[in-house]
């Protein structure tokens, strides 16, 4: 009979392996970090090699640790797609087609997508990252973009809203202390992004325009102005969706400056494609999708049903 560690142990070590952080693994095995590392301890001690190295609080792999990932990834890879074609062998594989916003996608509607798809075997999903809604002719079923962009040519409907703030890296955070004036705000480089709100509209909101000058960097995206930010090399202005996974892991921290507080605005919209709001695996991934938001981010429910309605008439 073969013998393998535990299966518990091996996606231990597969999911720190990835995020190279003990944590960030527990979360995505809904378990605590110290169990993580337990599970990685016994898998060291039976195979009798070290897997990561510990040092000035980072995690990394050894190279044997590293080539064990590589190979449990290839070979977990396989496993999902031989139980997707056992679960799927009558009923026929489920497919959703999904395009999103470039930020959006990559900071955190990918991350939930994964977790749908580890909890619906046989479901495949299809996430490609967009600046505009679909033209005709192209195909998706579900769409999400900034509210920004120019009004979808489909049935749609308000999706989530979001909370506009300043953030920086923990190290800058400390420089600046817990209530940080609007001067020592504006004393910082300012990072521009996308975002409908800008720095100058921030400052005017709270009397404090006299104090902004410019924008010190401005990037045309979302996810380059807030990882520029978590590297410490400046104050983002940022949605509290999109920095949610970032604040949650500790690499990226909200400030609260005295006389300010987030500013509120309708963020995302989603539309259906054609034919899409009668698919049942559709309507399914839209509302696990919905119930995935934070709850204060989330638009009411009843504008989604009201979009199915609406698009089942188009």
């Amino acid at each position: 009979m073969r013998r393998f560690p535990p299966i518990k142990a091996l996606l231990a070590f597969a999911a720190a392996a990835r995020h190279l952080h003990f944590g960030r693994a527990g979360a995505e095995l809904n378990v605590s970090g110290s169990a993580i590392s337990h599970q990685i301890a016994k898998l060291e001690a039976e195979i009798g090699s070290r897997l990561f190295v510990r040092a000035n609080g980072r995690v990394s792999t050894t190279p044997v640790g590293r080539a064990l990932a590589a190979g449990l990834e290839k070979r977990f890879d396989e496993i999902e797609a031989l139980l997707a074609r056992a679960s799927t062998a009558t009923a026929g594989r489920r497919k959703v087609t999904v395009v999103a916003g470039a930020s959006l996608a990559s900071l955190w509607l990918a991350d939930r997508i994964e977790r749908y798809r580890r909890a619906n075997r046989g479901m495949h999903i299809k996430l490609t990252s967009v600046s505009d809604w679909p033209s005709s002719g192209t195909h998706f079923d579900v769409a999400i973009l900034y509210a920004g962009a120019s009004a979808p040519r489909y049935p749609w409907a308000p999706f989530a809203k979001e909370a506009v703030a300043p953030y920086a890296s923990p190290g800058v955070s400390r420089r600046l202390g817990k209530r940080p004036s609007l001067k020592a705000i504006a004393s910082l480089p300012l990072i521009g992004s996308s975002n409908i709100l800008n720095w100058s509209d921030w400052f005017r909101a709270f009397d404090a325009e006299h104090l902004f000058e410019a924008e010190d960097i401005e990037l045309d995206r979302s996810m380059l102005a807030i990882d520029l930010a978590r590297r410490g090399k400046g104050l983002v202005l940022e949605s509290d969706l999109l920095a949610h996974d970032l604040v949650r892991d500790g690499r990226l921290i909200r400030l609260a400056p005295q006389g300010a507080a987030p500013i509120w605005q309708h963020a995302y919209r989603i539309a259906l494609g054609p034919s899409a709001a009668s698919d049942a695996s559709v309507a399914e991934f839209v509302h696990w999708l919905w119930h995935a938001l934070p709850a204060r981010n989330c638009e009411p429910i009843e504008a989604i049903e009201a979009l199915f309605a609406v698009a089942k008439l188009s």
